[in-house]
């Protein structure tokens, strides 16, 4: 009976793992570098300093939740009975798939919404 109440736990637990996963590996590509670029304008009004911190931060931000991202995966297959052998959990499912949307996404901004005048004073965030 106690084996039971843990499985169900453990189920719970691993859906929820998988649904952070997905929902994560998409803030990896689209939350995470727009935040970080939106936070660093609200700092600073000077567009070089936003830029020199920008390739300082958004890689650490980045890497961050990607670390979190493994170590929620790692969970997840320990959870489902992945210690015998390999088993996949859903990152290598996910991360691919929130690349490409990613890539869509950019792309049909870049094509549809992008203001672009002739004059170079295109503005990437508001």
């Amino acid at each position: 009976m106690v084996a039971a109440r843990d499985r169900r736990g453990g189920g719970l637990e691993a859906g929820l793992l998988a649904v952070a996963i997905v929902l994560g590996c998409q803030a990896l590509w689209l939350v995470v570098p727009v935040g970080t670029l939106w936070l660093l304008t609200r700092l600073s009004g000077d567009a070089a300093v936003i830029l020199i911190t920008g390739l300082v931060v958004m890689p650490l931000a980045l890497t961050a939740v990607a670390w979190l991202l493994g170590r929620a995966n790692r969970r997840y297959v320990r959870l489902v009975g992945g210690r015998g052998g390999w088993r996949r959990g859903p990152l290598e499912v996910a991360l691919p798939a929130s690349v490409t949307i990613g890539i869509l996404t950019a792309i049909v901004w870049f094509v549809f919404f992008a203001n672009h005048m002739p004059t170079g004073r295109e503005q990437l965030i508001p």
